[in-house]
């Protein structure tokens, strides 16, 4: 009897091949273990389980208080210990897993993003969030960390630690104490930046981060909109439930597809003409109170998403009606689609008469 592993595919083979005489077996070998929403115990019963060839081990709302043995997981790329009762010392381990790709460890409770990871150049995702983090810490040895998670923490600053992390994509500071955006020049490679719900004054320092395609800066205390101009690959930006009251300064983001600017004190529509590929408008809960404001909106031919509840102009009874005339490309007016009816030519040369069809002349914008 021979046996033999198949790796032809990949590093980490999958199948364990058995010779018996003329006759070849092919199993397939068990590379995931998902522990999810079981009460483990004691983590060292893991042992026999947790086998050296798996690829990824879940135990999300295992209220496991420390890790399984995992030192002997040679290939493991994935770890998910989320919603657990983990805490800083609990963590060993996760030194030895020089193979690991992805570490999650949301919603538990850390208080430093000190890990001792420097083993694991391999990192490209880890998710500390909803945990109890004051501080960033040096990252550096995580060359390869692309996503990067640190949301609902007690973070107040932004340190100049991040320099290390070239290839960064995703940075998630939201729903923490920062007040000012900062020491993020080094990360050139940055496309997501998530810093809502934090206590941020100004849109500042943000020039070097020319790749930049998603910006977050919804429920802070932000004033003005600045700072963007170099932003030009910028396909979202979120400025709600700030305290800004003009649109301004947003002539060179032409890629932008969604600006949500709602919840502010914004009372005129202006400085979106070059906006030419903005698809979803959020303008809702603002000042403005004139029907005329919306030929601002008539050239971006690309809009078909606009909400303006909870502005004065949309307790008009004919609200709905007003808009859909003057812009009638919508597809979405607030949270409900647009079903326009299908019309067919007549052509015989008969007069006829509809019922119930308004014509768009019987409404005079001007007047509101």
């Amino acid at each position: 009897m021979d046996i033999s592993e198949d790796s032809s595919s990949s590093d980490a083979p999958t199948h364990e091949t058995t010779v018996l005489g003329d006759v070849t077996v092919v199993q397939e070998k068990e590379t995931i273990l998902d522990r999810t929403g079981q009460d483990i115990g004691d983590p060292l019963s893991e042992l026999e389980a947790l086998s050296g060839d798996l690829l990824e081990v879940d135990y999300t709302n295992t209220r496991l208080k420390s890790l399984p043995p995992l030192r002997h997981l040679h290939q493991v790329e994935t770890c998910n210990f989320r919603q657990n009762l983990l805490q800083q010392t609990a963590l060993q381990d996760l030194q030895f897993l020089t193979t690991l790709k992805s570490l999650d460890l949301y919603d538990n409770r850390l208080t430093s993003c000190n890990l001792n990871l420097h083993a694991c150049s391999l990192l490209e995702n880890l998710d500390l969030s909803f945990n109890m983090i004051p501080r960033l810490e040096s990252l550096g040895d995580l060359v390869n960390l692309r996503d990067l998670w640190l949301a609902n923490n007690e973070i107040r600053r932004i340190k100049p630690i991040l320099g290390g992390c070239k290839v960064l994509r995703t940075l998630e500071l939201g729903a923490n104490r920062i007040k000012k955006i900062e020491h993020l020049e080094m990360l050139t490679s940055l496309q997501n930046l998530w810093l809502g719900k934090n206590r941020i004054m100004a849109i500042e320092n943000l020039s070097a981060l020319t790749t930049l395609r998603k910006l977050d800066l919804q429920c802070n205390r932000i004033t003005q909109i600045q700072g963007l101009d170099s932003l030009v690959l910028l396909q979202e930006l979120y400025l709600s439930h700030n305290r800004i009251t003009r649109i301004e300064n947003l002539e060179n983001l032409t890629s932008l597809e969604i600006l949500d600017i709602s919840n502010n004190q914004i009372p005129k529509l202006e400085n979106l003409s070059s906006l030419t590929s903005l698809t979803d408008l959020w303008m809702n809960h603002n000042l403005l109170t004139s029907y005329e404001e919306l030929s601002i909106l008539a050239p971006l031919t690309q809009l078909t998403t606009l909400y303006l509840e909870g502005n004065p102009l949309a307790r008009d009874s004919q609200y709905r009606l007003k808009v859909l005339l003057a812009l009638p490309v919508l597809l979405q007016l607030d949270a409900t689609e647009i079903h326009r009816p299908s019309y067919a030519v007549v052509t015989d040369g008969v007069p006829h008469q509809l019922p119930g069809v308004l014509k768009p002349s019987t409404i005079d914008l001007s007047s509101f």
